[in-house]
């Protein structure tokens, strides 16, 4: 019987990509399991180096190997299955204020774009919904990869409101 995954779990894991890494679903256990490319490729058969690893090393290539011998991984949406360029724009352009949402637009040209993003959510006091609006954004992403590969899932994302509510929080168009 094919396991059910964790909707809250998928979208912690695209959350958090880096290039290093690769993150993977297996499809049979539900188990997510993150590589490192390092590990991807395997060390040939001849390399006495690969013996010389410390344990905790060994295991590494062999969850990797385990990863690669096997149909039941299914790799996770990558960055550029994600483009979050395209959600902060999606993000700016949903803010109601003219002044805020030129703002935030200007923001995310040109080099350093993302640390000049944050910034500003974190100055205008934004970044509660900024992280609200990414996580649906993700969720959405998540369910539409999981559903296209066959994949049961539990909505176990629902986050607690805070005390305050949506208090403050800018209108979205």
């Amino acid at each position: 019987m094919p396991a059910v995954v964790s909707l809250r779990e998928v979208v912690d894991h695209l959350s958090f990509i880096l290039d290093e890494f690769v993150t993977y679903l297996n499809r049979e256990t539900g188990a997510i399991v993150t590589v490192a490319q390092d590990d991807l490729s395997p060390a040939p058969p001849d390399d006495e180096d690969a013996r010389d690893y410390p344990d905790w090393q060994q295991e590494l290539k062999a969850e990797a190997e385990a990863v690669l011998n096997s149909d039941a991984y299914l790799p996770l949406p990558g960055k550029f299955d994600i483009h979050e360029y395209a959600i902060l724009q999606d993000y700016s352009h949903s803010i109601a204020d003219d002044k805020l949402r030129n703002v935030l637009l200007d923001k995310i040209h040109g080099a350093g774009a993302f640390r000049r993003f944050k910034n500003a959510v974190h100055h205008f006091g934004l970044a509660e919904d900024w992280y609200r609006f990414r996580d649906q954004a993700l969720k959405e992403i998540a369910v539409a990869w999981l559903e296209r590969n066959g994949i049961d899932y539990t909505d176990d994302t629902e986050r607690p409101r805070n005390k305050r509510g949506s208090a403050g929080a800018p209108q979205r168009t």
